[in-house]
């Protein structure tokens, strides 16, 4: 199918015929063949060398490819007041917008009694949000709730003359019983697609909806446990 152009324009595939392929070039009126065989070792050659679109993870695929030994090597201990905690803090951080300290971001920690060694478990929100003050009260979630510890409550900034535009800050803590983290622990299977969820009770406006995976409680309970056996 000429053009007309005097370039090349089309390729003919004559299986009939010897399994040839016709090139068409139109510049000296001349018909070259090549074996077709060569032509579609060519042509796939061709086709390996466009390289396929990578794929990039999402932060979802990041975390749920994370595993118990990685958040146990990754659990700081450091001493708070009195007591030993233990945390998964630097296990996975989830940040949105351009703003790193724009983020929703939770961990699990452990606070150890250096007196008689009893451990409490607690789970940890940040919470960041535009609007009216929300005012987290309470954790609700299947094996227990209860009343939060308020962290810091503040002004994270303003950006304009009016109160709507700034950005407000709630950090928590609840309280988790061991055997709820051992079941979530448990549960853990490769790459699985579970969390544990609880939802943060709101004076006002909305509720905050939060989870961890069962990895996070087994590289915690794994760091705990490594902290008892050595003071057994």
């Amino acid at each position: 199918m000429a053009n007309g152009s005097g370039s090349v324009n089309c390729f003919v595939i004559c299986f009939p015929h010897g399994l040839t392929a016709a090139v068409d070039s139109r510049k000296g009126g001349a018909m070259i063949r090549i074996p077709v065989f060569t032509l579609i070792a060519a042509l796939a050659t061709l086709c390996a060398a466009v390289p396929a679109a990578a794929y990039v993870p999402t932060a979802e695929d990041k975390l749920y490819a994370l595993t118990p030994t990685d958040f146990q090597l990754s659990a700081r201990s450091r001493t708070e007041g009195a007591a030993l905690t233990i945390d998964t803090a630097r296990g996975f951080i989830e940040s949105h917008g351009l703003m790193a300290g724009d983020s929703d971001d939770n961990y699990l920690r452990a606070l150890v009694d250096p007196a008689s060694g009893a451990i409490r478990f607690q789970a940890v929100q940040t919470v960041t949000y535009k609007g009216g003050w929300r005012y987290f009260h309470q954790a609700e979630f299947q094996g227990g709730g209860g009343k939060l510890d308020i962290i810091v409550r503040e002004v994270a900034g303003c950006y304009g003359s009016k109160t709507s535009s700034c950005t407000l800050r709630e950090a928590v803590a609840f309280d988790i019983p061991e055997a709820v983290l051992r079941a979530l622990a448990a549960s853990y299977r490769p790459r699985d697609r579970n969390r544990w969820s609880y939802r943060l009770k709101a004076t006002a406006n909305a509720d905050f909806d939060g989870g961890f995976v069962p990895a996070e409680a087994a590289g915690l309970l794994l760091a705990v446990d490594k902290l008892r056996a050595k003071r057994r």
